[in-house]
């Protein structure tokens, strides 16, 4: 339950600096605060930094100009993976850290199990925030029913006898849970899984593209998205955000290409196949004869009305 109260939290607007009782056991522990790590022994994954929403370009301005007045006030959040310090909260404000060394910084460790949790975190936490767009939100939503169905589904694996849920229902039960948590329907929490999974596949053709989208900086519609996900998208590449709208027709038109294509086929071979029926026929030709050519002719028939 533990978890379902922190989200709540989150929904009602309290502050993003969760406390520790609030937070479910495996996210828990803080190891240690330290003033004098160097920047440079700081790892920024790209698959992390690129998990959450970016600030617009405005945005990161506003948060430049107060680190450099106020101080970095808030400390660096990382996780130790083996030998390395992986930053999971504050990739903006290493960023200006990186312009400006001379600033002065702190650091938080916490500990998780594997990178998987280190995202799951990260969501909650980013969802407690209060300059997500709409967009942004819906995107960290779909993370998490993502993240819950799997979690949810191994479970349901985990079933010897049969007796699990089936998967299906798994993810209504998901998609419900989330909703209530998160105060939307379970149709916007399902929307938003469908927009997640189509920006994770515009984030595998160009990474950049994602972050445009995300910072608002490209006009794409989660119609627009959707569509695209449908599409075979293994030799396509994208140069950016803003071409995704033209992409997307010209997928369109060349699917409606290919099924032309694909008519004309089948009735070119139905016709021949209806000819050649016709051309054996004997002189004498029988009843049975003559029903396995209408039979053949209604094939036909049918064809020309598929297309």
């Amino acid at each position: 339950m533990a978890k379902k109260n922190l989200l709540a939290n989150y929904r009602q607007g309290k502050n993003h600096l969760v406390k520790k009782t609030d937070i479910p056991a495996t996210l828990q522990v803080v190891e240690e605060e330290k003033d004098t790590l160097a920047l440079g022994d700081i790892v920024v994954r790209p698959e992390l930094r690129d998990f959450i929403p970016p600030l617009k370009e405005e945005e990161f301005g506003r948060l430049r100009a107060n680190l450099l007045s106020e101080g970095v006030l808030e400390p660096l959040v990382l996780w130790r993976d083996g030998a390395e310090s992986v930053l999971v909260d504050g990739h903006n404000r290493y960023r200006v850290l990186a312009e400006h060394p001379e600033l002065k910084f702190k650091v938080h460790y916490k500990e998780f199990a594997d990178q998987e949790e280190a995202k799951e975190w990260m969501i909650l936490l980013q969802l407690g925030r209060r300059n997500l767009t709409a967009e942004q939100a819906s995107y960290l939503r779909g993370l998490r029913y993502e993240a819950e169905k799997v979690k949810e589904g191994f479970k349901g694996n985990q079933h010897t006898d049969g007796g699990g849920e089936p998967q299906n229902e798994v993810q209504r039960n998901t998609a419900a849970y989330l909703a209530e948590v998160m105060k939307v329907s379970k149709a916007t929490i399902e929307r938003d899984a469908q927009y997640a999974r189509s920006l994770n596949l515009v984030g595998r053709l160009n990474p950049e593209a994602k972050r445009e989208i995300l910072a608002g900086k490209a006009r794409v519609t989660k119609g627009q998205l959707q569509k695209l996900s449908k599409y075979d998208l293994s030799d396509i590449s994208l140069e950016n955000a803003g071409a995704i709208p033209g992409l997307v027709k010209r997928l369109k038109e060349e699917e409606k290409a290919r099924k032309e294509r694909t008519r004309a086929d089948m009735l070119r071979e139905a016709k021949a196949e209806l000819v050649a029926m016709v051309r054996a026929l004997p002189d004498n030709a029988g009843k049975d004869d003559v029903k396995a050519v209408k039979v053949k002719l209604d094939d036909y028939v049918k064809v020309c009305k598929r297309s």
